[in-house]
């Protein structure tokens, strides 16, 4: 009269976490992973809970409150993107990794942006255009902005020339419309 039992099913999600000191919880679910010729094509759906953000203007001290800062697609808090950069006028810019991470760009010479947290990410560029460069030889090439203070990557290319090549509904982020590989392989 017993039953044996099943194998335990994979896990949809990566493991969710909770941020220290805080109530926010972010977890991701893998949509497409594609091996590639030297790069792979990896896009999941990040979710982070902190859908409403608080900023304080640095010139007036004023406390502001905005929900869904980032326009999060396909909903508030989630993302589907390989990223984005942000003007943020005389303060730089702020990069925004797929998983949400944000990295402060400050000002080192005329359109030449560095980090300040130790990731050693440089930014050449001015806003809706401009190019990434990662510590691992990595390169984000941002435009699709629209005219808008967000610019989206529309090449990534590693190190060895490998690249992807990305097209935006209405040629505006963050609406993905295809993915293009080195070989000419279409993900869309």
């Amino acid at each position: 009269g017993g039953t044996t039992p099943e194998p335990p099913a994979p896990p949809v999600a990566t493991e969710g976490t909770q941020l220290p000191g805080s109530s926010n919880f972010a977890f991701a679910i893998p949509v497409v992973s594609l091996p590639g010729r030297g790069l792979d094509v990896s896009l999941s759906l990040s979710y982070n809970s902190r859908v409403f953000n608080k900023s304080i203007d640095p010139f007036d001290g004023s406390t502001q409150m905005t929900f869904d800062v980032d326009s999060g697609w396909p909903a508030a808090g989630f993302r589907l993107s390989f990223g984005q950069i942000e003007d943020q006028g005389s303060l730089g810019f702020t990069l925004t990794d797929p998983d949400g991470t944000r990295h402060l760009l400050k000002l080192t010479s005329t359109n030449n942006y560095d980090t300040e947290d130790g990731s050693f990410i440089h930014f050449t560029g001015g806003s809706g255009w401009g190019s990434v460069f990662y510590p691992d030889g990595m390169r984000l090439d941002f435009g699709a902005a629209g005219g808008g203070i967000r610019s989206y990557p529309t090449k990534i290319v590693d190190r060895n020339g490998n690249y992807l090549l990305i097209s935006y509904v209405n040629g505006v982020g963050p609406k993905i419309n295809t993915v293009q590989d080195t070989l000419g392989r279409f993900v869309r």
